[in-house]
């Protein structure tokens, strides 16, 4: 016991040494992390005040954080924090925040200070309009989000669907497949374009003929002029990576709308985020509902709910035939309601393979939350003799 005793005091050195310098590194990493953010233009006021801190006061990392956190709470207009026992903060750093205090506008001695800073706190502001650099960031793909069932639908001729060679090629040949899912005769209107090796032309033309008929122009050149009066509502793209980068750099030539979405993360998820994108595509004169369809699971088969309809399971009616049915809040079937055009929606769908369930109640849905309910004629059960 004694010599363990001894090997631990003559390692004691050793292991300060290198905790020491664990701590610097991890300092030293910190601080690196912060200017990157700042150099970026993604830094918020908290790392603001952290560079400050260092620069101005010298503080070291532990103190600068310190010091961004009262220079925070000064300006958002909160209270002076007394220091608190169990913390155990060190001297320097409340001296690091009681001068991050001061420097946020704060004083402590002061009996109505947090409530003056909270009133300036609250007051509105002239908003300053971002420059142009600060607008082109907040346009780019790469900051776009992933699809949702959320936006309204919209008619295929004001879509744009942006792709990659990769999405051209089967699955069986290294691609991805989206490009096949977007040549369906419903969505023949909508506008998809081709990224491939800094160049970009219409699907049609990549199919016929995959060099670009205009390569000497940029870009950004060629979105103008294909996407010249061109109105649209929803963008999409696939682009990822390499190609991704070269749409950032063109971003400025792309029109604006209300959505913009890319697909993200694995190819499953892709798969999803292109299936619930081209499922928001309406035709013309087409009414469809929008919104987010809740799924649940019940005893007797799956649910899934939008607004006031509810799709239900009724299983297997025999070999190779399944049906769904949609209901009223009541627990009555959804019967005499008819779509933009007039025609009867029918409240029981029926269907030949279970795998297309979840397909079939989201589209018995929004057929039903795009409809129209009209009343019966007196004297006529019948459900399907409306009055129009």
């Amino acid at each position: 016991m004694q010599r363990i005793r001894d090997r631990v005091d003559a390692m004691r050195p050793i292991s300060d040494a290198a905790q020491e310098r664990q701590e610097r590194e991890r300092r030293a990493r910190n601080f690196a992390f912060v200017e990157r953010k700042a150099a970026s233009g993604e830094a918020d006021a908290r790392d603001l005040a952290t560079l400050r801190a260092r620069d101005h006061h010298g503080f070291d990392w532990n103190e600068a954080v310190r010091y961004a956190e009262a220079f925070y709470a000064a300006q958002a207009g909160w209270s002076y924090r007394e220091p608190y026992r169990a913390l155990r903060e060190s001297a320097s750093e409340r001296e690091a925040y009681d001068a991050g205090f001061k420097d946020g506008g704060g004083d402590p001695n002061d009996l109505f200070d947090a409530a003056r800073r909270a009133f300036f706190a609250a007051a509105p502001r002239n908003q300053v309009e971002p420059t142009a650099s600060k607008q082109a960031s907040m346009m780019v793909p790469s900051s776009w989000p992933k699809p949702t069932d959320a936006p309204r639908p919209t008619r295929w001729t004001r879509r744009l669907a942006i792709l990659t060679e990769q999405d051209l090629r089967a699955p069986e040949q290294g691609g991805t497949g989206f490009g096949a899912a977007m040549l369906q005769p419903a969505m023949q209107e909508m506008t998809v374009l081709v990224l491939c090796d800094g160049s970009i032309t219409p699907l049609s033309e990549t199919l016929s003929a995959p060099v670009p008929a205009h390569p000497h122009e940029t870009l950004e050149e060629q979105l103008q002029r294909l996407l010249a009066g061109l109105e649209v509502d929803d963008i999409f793209t696939t682009a990822a990576g390499a190609d991704l980068a070269c749409l950032d750099s063109a971003a400025g030539a792309l029109p604006l709308a209300r959505n913009r979405e890319r697909s993200q993360n694995s190819f499953l998820q892709q798969r999803v985020h292109v299936r619930t994108w081209l499922e928001r595509g309406a035709a013309d004169g087409e009414n469809i509902g929008a919104g987010h369809i809740r799924w649940s699971k019940a005893a007797k088969g799956l649910r899934a709910s939008l607004g006031e309809f509810t799709a239900v399971d009724r299983g297997s009616l025999h070999r190779g035939c399944h049906e769904i049915h949609v209901l009223l809040p009541d627990g009555t079937i959804a019967e005499d309601f008819v779509d933009a055009a007039g025609k009867p929606i029918n409240p029981r769908v029926r269907f030949p393979n279970r795998s297309k369930l979840r397909y079939e109640m989201a589209k018995a849905l929004r057929m039903f939350g795009g409809g129209m309910r009209f009343a019966l004629a007196e004297g006529i059960p019948n459900s399907h003799n409306l009055v129009r």
